[in-house]
């Protein structure tokens, strides 16, 4: 055995005997126990907590920094709680799980979900998401998929795949699967994709939380070439060893584009989020600066920026040189006539304007309003 394998095995065995001792207590004991992990975790490392901070500021500008680090703290909290949770609930059986997991709000949906063809489910990293596995025993009876990356540890890769297998759930690869998904969605299956994510070079940029976002286009792409209808969902946390499925509204696609599609993605995801703030994944780069390939005008993926965004041209301007400024000396020079009008300010773009426009200020007032507002407490 390889060196890296040793390695990689003492980790697997590590994570199993984990797994194992944490099931020997009871659920909520193990939920307080991850919480108080994770408020140590908090106090210990220093580049995550500081990248959660940073990111709920993008996404919460007008919190104060009490509430922004409240929102840090309990974040981490939450996600040792629901880590360690997940360890001992994978592989359960699911008359164990469905004690822990209220289904109300899916109810509200079945009758329309089954009426309906072929579904993919936009998930997300909100509360415990590992608990979507166990979605192919509360819908109609259908082949159910979920595009899946595979772990760099390969004995841990294995368990999971197998585990998550056994609840019927098809596992997708993500490098090559577009054509498994395709037949899948249309033969009337369920398809999982997980949209929160940075999409680097591959996705779209299109605004989340009023902020261009490398977004994957995948759910788009497979609406489009299926008919596909797209549904939005979340696992909450909703107490100790107690979370909720969230089921949202069909998102609209008549004479939407593929940006146009994942836009309306994340204004789904960010109605989730708004609901309880700490329960998203925050220790992730979702707003990472683009590449310079970013800037080009034969650029493979779109740049999706709807009217009622409109701070983007600031921001945008504002990120790219700050952000390349160091790395690309010659940023500028690779602007093309997309990202120059991109930057102007909103008043200076006059080709096709009406009179009748509503201005800047009012426009983003209603974009803040549409999604919630500012003043969203912290949960």
């Amino acid at each position: 055995m390889a060196a890296n394998d040793a390695f990689d095995f003492a980790v697997y065995l590590v994570y199993r005997l984990t797994g194992w001792f944490l099931g020997l207590f009871p659920l909520v004991g193990v939920f307080r126990f991850g919480q108080a992990a994770g408020a140590i975790a908090y106090v210990l490392l220093r580049s995550y907590p500081r990248l959660a901070r940073e990111n709920i500021r993008i996404a919460f500008p007008d919190w104060s920094s009490r509430e922004v680090e409240r929102c840090a703290r309990r974040h981490f909290m939450d996600l040792g709680a629901n880590l360690l949770c997940s360890l001992v609930l994978m592989g359960k059986p699911w008359e164990t799980v469905r004690k822990y997991l209220d289904l109300t709000n899916l109810e509200r949906i079945q009758e329309s979900m089954n009426r309906v063809g072929s579904v993919v489910w936009a998930i997300n990293h909100i509360g415990n998401w590992e608990l979507f596995v166990y979605t192919t025993r509360i819908v109609r009876p259908a082949t159910h998929g979920v595009v899946y990356r595979a772990l760099s540890n390969r004995f841990i890769d294995t368990h999971v795949r197998r585990v998550r297998g056994s609840t019927g759930l098809k596992l997708i690869e993500r490098q090559h699967g577009l054509a498994q998904c395709t037949n899948l969605l249309k033969s009337g299956g369920m398809l999982a994709v997980l949209v929160d994510q940075h999409a680097g070079d591959k996705g779209v940029w299109t605004p989340f939380f009023d902020r261009l976002a490398s977004t994957t286009p995948l759910p788009a792409i497979l609406a489009k070439k299926t008919g596909t209808q797209l549904l939005p969902v979340a696992i909450f946390t909703t107490g100790p060893a107690r979370w909720r499925l969230e089921v949202g509204d069909f998102i609209p696609q008549e004479g939407a584009s593929t940006e146009e599609l994942m836009h309306r993605v994340n204004r789904a995801l960010e109605a989730l989020i708004i609901r309880r703030p700490s329960d998203w994944f925050w220790v992730h780069q979702r707003w990472e600066t683009p590449s310079p390939k970013f800037l080009l005008q034969d650029y493979k993926r779109g740049v999706c920026t709807p009217r009622d965004v409109t701070v983007l041209a600031s921001q945008f301007s504002q990120s790219c040189y700050r952000g390349l400024a160091g790395g690309y000396p010659a940023a500028g020079r690779l602007f093309s006539p997309l990202a120059k009008r991109l930057c102007q300010p909103i008043g200076s773009r006059t080709e096709g304007a009406t009179s009748d426009e509503p201005s800047e200020d009012a426009l983003f007032a209603n974009s803040r309003a549409d999604r919630g507002g500012s003043d969203q407490g912290v949960a």
